[in-house]
């Protein structure tokens, strides 16, 4: 008897999402008069600071007057995200061709397996540095 889908999916998943939460904490956006400085916005404006170094650009003609140095989008984030997410399906396209027989004491063991408490959950993520 095969393992329903969800079970082989299940099981990789944590390696996934760890890697999508290392590459939300890389920046959106980009400055480029300084790649390693945050990108800020106006909260009131809801406009983009201006760039934190403009005098990079000073050796090169001027804008038009109708646009402005905005920051760049950060596609190297997304890359690594897409990149996360194609392996995902292609992880749960091999899951699904995978045929084993089940140890039904073992899967239903598996099945009241119980989470954490937060607080031991927060003394071994510390062990791992990020």
């Amino acid at each position: 008897m095969a393992p329903h889908p969800t079970f082989s999916y299940v099981i990789c998943l944590g390696q996934y999402l760890s890697q999508l939460y290392r590459h939300c904490h890389l920046p959106d956006l980009i400055d480029p008069t300084a790649p390693n400085e945050p990108v800020c916005i106006d909260p009131v404006t809801n406009t983009f600071e201006p760039p934190a170094h403009p005098e990079v650009f000073a050796a090169l003609a001027p804008l038009p007057p109708s646009m402005q140095l905005e920051p760049l989008i950060n596609i190297q984030k997304q890359r690594r995200i897409a990149g996360v997410i194609k392996s995902l399906v292609t992880g749960q396209h091999l899951a699904n061709k995978l045929q084993f027989p089940i140890d039904k004491k073992l899967f239903q063991r598996c099945l009241r397996l119980k989470a954490l408490d937060e607080d031991t959950l927060v003394r071994v993520y510390a062990m791992y540095p990020d």
